[in-house]
């Protein structure tokens, strides 16, 4: 395995499958990000592995896994500040971000998001969900990180439902109580 970046589905499925050993009991988190782009191969590689729990005590039990696995726990680094991450796990030049139902600071895993992510594999206890392309497409354009216009571009080029699209972006920035 290479320490600077992911370049194989292989990579990503080696720490599922060592995750999904050591945790004490069954969840399920929805890859959202890069990994999916190379899975799909709409990506040659990616500097991390971003994952959303549904919940905190489900994102705990994950992280408790990822240390026992010799990872560190650390704070967000400089790139993460918009995104509302606070919990990394890293081993070498590896880094799992891990979300719990909100994504960023006004951005949250939606019903919807979670509906239309794709059950893809299990790994003993954890259970790996891909996020739907138009969900990692509205994620890469509100991140607006270093390499998501290419991103982007590579997801759009391959046929969306932009109906969805739409839906997920009002569904997100019209919450209850927020004036039009």
């Amino acid at each position: 395995m290479s320490y600077d970046r992911l370049t194989r589905r292989e990579e990503v499925d080696e720490l599922f499958e060592q995750l999904g050993q050591v945790l004490d009991r069954r969840i399920q988190v929805m890859l959202i990000g890069g990994a999916v782009l190379l899975e799909q191969g709409l990506k040659d590689s990616t500097k991390d592995i971003d994952v959303v729990c549904r919940n905190e005590f489900d994102k705990d039990t994950l992280l408790l896994s990822a240390r026992r696995l010799g990872f560190e726990l650390v704070g967000p680094e400089k790139r993460h500040a918009r995104l509302g991450v606070n919990s990394l796990a890293v081993k070498g030049m590896r880094n799992l971000d891990v979300f719990a139902g909100m994504i960023s600071y006004d951005f949250e895993l939606s019903v919807p998001m979670w509906q239309r992510s794709i059950v893809t594999r299990t790994f003993g206890d954890l259970i790996v969900r891909n996020a739907s392309r138009e969900d990692v497409l509205v994620m890469k354009l509100i991140a607006n990180r270093e390499g998501g216009a290419d991103d982007c571009a590579a997801l759009m080029g391959g046929g969306l439902d932009f109906d969805a699209v739409y839906e997920e972006i009002e569904r997100q920035y019209r919450k209850a109580g927020e004036l039009e």
